[in-house]
């Protein structure tokens, strides 16, 4: 009867840390469950029928169980009542041992109301039926996602306010040296390292990025020459995010401001939640600034192309 919630902006290591969870369930006997919603059809996720059924089915061949949802589900009663009691009535029933019923990006779902709006009060109900149902106790949620922004949700019905909150962050200089040390990179010092701490922070996706560069034999000095350029081993991350940013003009805007700006500016709330959420810029109280200085290179010298 527990839940996890896992947020961060992307590239931190949602995934890596769901996977972990996971493997240290199956430890434990437990059964796990891990579906990742980025993968859905479109056509899936914006109907709330065919979504749900989606979940089930995929839930169940996962458990290896047998398909029985023809047998549980009624239109009459509505997809969440049909979605629970296939739940309740099969699913928790087929073994003793808790289910980790872990899901990634559900914000997948944002955008898609009235789907958004349903599961997310689904799970509340999960949790919420836990306190006093011993079936549901046996079912442990775990959810990751990369933004705050819940467009239209009413939070007290939905996941997001309960269990415990994971937000994850940048590796401290600590860590960083830690991690360096079980790479193929291991002679690095901490003083060795930090014109690279300087150019990307903590950042754990550009920090492996730049590990393997290291460890094909480049050298520091050349990291940094090529880093901001489509010749370094972050082109395609930057790239990536260019492309966010060239398709939402307003996002795109607000971007431009925070590069322009020498100290940390207000932007609207919802435009910094997505920045953040994209990784490119952090909070300072309520006012956002560029995530570390590669991105303010990098994307100084394309701000006319967004």
């Amino acid at each position: 009867g527990s839940l996890i919630r896992i947020k961060a902006p992307r590239k931190m290591g949602k995934t890596w840390l769901l996977e972990r969870i996971l493997h240290y369930a199956e430890q434990q006997t437990y059964q796990v469950v891990h579906i990742n919603l980025l993968g859905i059809e479109s056509a899936v996720v914006s109907d709330l029928k065919r979504f749900l059924k989606y979940f089930c089915v995929r839930v169940t061949r996962q458990l290896k169980l047998e398909n029985q949802l023809s047998d549980y589900w009624d239109d009459d009663l509505g997809s969440n009542t049909s979605c629970t009691e296939y739940f309740e009535e099969y699913v928790l029933q087929q073994n003793e041992q808790p289910i980790v019923l872990a899901i990634d990006n559900v914000d997948r779902l944002f955008s898609h109301t009235e789907v958004a709006a349903n599961f997310f009060s689904l799970l509340r109900a999960w949790y919420e039926d836990a306190r006093i149902l011993p079936d549901w106790q046996r079912l442990r949620l775990i959810i990751a996602h990369s933004t705050d922004v819940y467009p239209t949700i009413n939070v007290n019905r939905s996941p997001f306010n309960v269990g415990l909150a994971v937000e994850l962050t940048d590796f401290t200089k600590e860590q960083i040296v830690q991690l360096v040390s079980g790479s193929s990179v291991s002679q690095s010092s901490e003083a060795s390292l930090e014109p690279l701490i300087a150019l990307i922070g903590g950042h754990p996706y550009l920090l492996q990025q730049s590990l393997d560069f290291l460890g094909s034999g480049q050298t520091l000095e050349q990291l940094l020459k090529v880093a901001p350029t489509e010749a370094g081993p972050y082109a395609q991350h930057l790239r990536n995010l260019l492309d966010h940013l060239q398709v939402n003009a307003e996002m795109a805007a607000a971007m431009k401001d925070v590069l322009k700006a020498k100290t940390p500016i207000r932007v609207k709330s919802q435009l910094g939640f997505m920045l953040h959420s994209l990784g490119l810029v952090k909070f300072s109280g309520n006012e956002v600034e560029v995530n570390c200085p590669l991105y303010q290179i990098y994307f100084s010298e394309l701000i006319e192309e967004f």
